[in-house]
């Protein structure tokens, strides 16, 4: 899935990733996201400001509630 991360950041890195869990949850099309579930994420990023040109941003980890 393809997303702009757009530019509404604060200097120096001005693009901001957001992704909804919940409609992702609630579409049931990955079962295994169930409540209790930990979930590891992270985008891969193309960044022509940046001798490589790709990218991986932080990584997070979070729990599926209830």
């Amino acid at each position: 899935m393809q997303r702009n991360a757009g530019s509404a950041g604060s200097r120096p890195c001005t693009g901001i990733y957001a992704f909804d869990f919940n409609a992702r949850i609630a579409s049931g099309v990955d079962p295994a996201l169930a409540e209790g579930t930990q979930v590891w994420a992270q985008y891969f990023t193309r960044d022509s400001g940046v001798p490589s040109g790709t990218g991986l941003t932080n990584a997070l980890t979070f729990v599926i509630c209830d």
